[in-house]
């Protein structure tokens, strides 16, 4: 599959390749990254081949009605850096004077908002979500489940998105770094960080230890966390994922779109059937009638040992609730 083109031009030779390499850093296996600091030499690339995002700066912009109107036509996106903060005006302005990685994550937020992603172009692994708007419904129990149940059919990779998991004393582990150290990085433009390096295993299961401050997920834009995780999908690492998503994280949805099949755990319980009729008439106010769609509700029998030790946590597969859980994915 051929690369997007993302065109950086700028009258300032220095920044342009500052901004290319950083560029590169960040999003360098996505796209072909092209910089001119010349008009002419722009618009023979554009009448060439249109770019599928360009960020022009002002000055190189300039006052010409007809060379603007070349660049907006040639150019699926079009962002200016402006001089100023709060710039107006029919494009898109980005402040030039502050972190290249924070331009970057504007960029990142205001594609998205134009158009999603297109994620079956892109990613490689197949992406499971568990969310649930009840508690206490063993919701990261069927999710290391699910995780065991794909690793013994090829690579994968458990990720918890919530507050306090437990999963570290639960698994026996203590890894140095964690899902904190893969968000840091990311907003410093090195999404390309080992991630191999800070994943551990339960048995065949690879799982990233969960964040270790609450605030690192909550103070996370949730756009943000979506790129990170479409980013891991996109590699060749693994062949599936495993989102366990609770509260933490202030909108689940723009993970939930990664999404090939979301499993939603609930209970018969009153609250419970209310708060998942809340849930449902939030996707039916936000139009997301094809994301409603993926969702799996599960109503999973009691189990009266969740509260598994270390040495059995590797095996929660061979339980009675294991074996209902594969029965689940096998007729799903």
């Amino acid at each position: 599959m051929n690369k997007k083109i993302f065109v950086v031009s700028d009258t300032n030779r220095e920044y342009t390749e500052r901004f290319i390499r950083c560029l590169e850093a960040w999003e360098g296996s996505r796209f072909e990254i092209r910089g001119f600091t010349e008009k002419e030499c722009l618009s023979e690339q554009l009448a060439a081949r249109p770019a599928d995002i360009l960020l022009i700066s002002e000055a190189m912009l300039g006052m010409d009605p007809e060379f603007r109107g070349q660049l907006e036509a040639s150019s699926r996106r079009m962002l200016v850096l402006s001089e100023q903060s709060g710039g107006g005006g029919e494009e898109h302005f980005v402040y030039r004077y502050q972190p290249l990685d924070r331009i970057l994550r504007q960029i990142a937020a205001y594609c998205e908002e134009q158009e999603p992603w297109e994620e079956d172009a892109a990613l490689h692994a197949e992406i499971y979500g568990v969310y649930s708007p009840v508690k206490r419904c063993y919701k990261t129990t069927f999710s290391l489940i699910l995780g065991q149940i794909l690793a013994d059919r090829g690579t994968t990779l458990y990720v918890n998105l919530e507050d306090c998991s437990g999963l570290e004393a639960l698994a026996g582990a203590s890894g140095e770094e964690t899902l904190s150290d893969v968000l840091y990085c990311h907003r410093v433009a090195q999404p390309k960080r080992k991630l191999r390096s800070v994943v551990q295993n339960l048995g065949k299961l690879a799982y990233l230890p969960p964040a270790v401050c609450p605030g690192d997920i909550r103070e996370t834009d949730p756009e943000e966390m979506a790129q990170v995780i479409f980013e891991i999908g996109s590699s060749d690492a693994y062949e599936s994922l495993v989102i366990d998503l609770g509260d933490a994280l202030r909108d689940p949805l723009p993970v939930l779109r990664l999404c090939r099949r979301i499993y939603m755990p609930t209970r018969d319980d009153t609250v419970s059937k209310v708060r998942l009729r809340e849930f449902q008439r939030m996707l039916s106010e936000r139009r997301e009638e094809e994301l409603g769609g993926r969702i799996c509700p599960l109503h999973l029998p009691s189990y009266s040992r969740m509260e598994a030790e270390s040495s059995e946590l590797r095996e929660l597969r061979r339980t009675p609730f294991g074996r209902y859980v594969e029965r689940v994915i096998q007729e799903g």
